[in-house]
């Protein structure tokens, strides 16, 4: 855990992988992610990139109805995420992601490194090259950063802090937001999609 970690509570560690939930800042909704990943049979170093994005959309074809790259370049990808309905029977409305993520990469010790995802919303849903339903409501993403450890080329270790904000108006208007209850669950799936990363990455041969 990170030096913040006094700031955040454990919600759940089932299959290797923490769910923590900032519970000083309450209004801020925010969720840290954090395991570790090691394979001894294949470089998964190699794997560290936009690509992984492509690949948790492979994986989780049943939370994610559709996963769009509208540019990318080598320090920065502009993706659309379409999720399926999560909470369908209490109306809530399915969520969508349009990000432009950046990553930096710091060199570190010798032959070891750290690789930041910064990710943060796009508002240009109106461009010709980008459709999303009205049905679909934003899922914010300001506060989403995937931090990657290079311990060794064979071990790696994941930190991905994020918002569940979901409110578009800003405005103190909560009545399209996620009900308490269901917070939980929403960081559980998003939790679910990183389990499936970090099994397939553990058994990659």
């Amino acid at each position: 855990m990170t030096s913040s970690s006094s700031t955040f509570k454990l919600v759940c560690n089932k299959d290797q992988v923490s769910l923590l939930k900032d519970v000083i800042n309450v209004a801020d909704k925010t969720y840290k992610i954090v395991f570790n990943v090691h394979n001894e049979g294949f470089p998964i170093s190699t794997m560290v990139g936009f690509k992984m994005y492509t690949l948790l959309y492979e994986l989780n074809r049943d939370i994610i109805h559709s996963f769009k790259v509208i540019k990318e370049n080598e320090k920065s990808i502009e993706m659309v995420f379409l999720f399926k309905s999560v909470g369908k029977e209490f109306g809530l409305a399915p969520k969508f992601m349009h990000t432009i993520t950046t990553v930096d990469c710091i060199p570190q010790q010798p032959h070891s490194c750290c690789c930041i995802f910064n990710s943060v919303d796009v508002c240009n849903e109106n461009d010709d090259n980008i459709s999303i339903p009205k049905k679909y409501e934003r899922l914010h993403t300001n506060n989403s950063v995937l931090t990657i450890q290079f311990i060794s080329n064979h071990e790696l270790h994941f930190d991905f802090t994020f918002s569940l904000k979901d409110n578009d108006n800003n405005n103190g208007d909560n009545k399209n937001e996620s009900p308490i209850y269901m917070e939980n669950s929403v960081a559980l799936m998003i939790k679910k999609m990183f389990c499936r990363l970090k099994v397939f990455t553990e058994r990659m041969t």
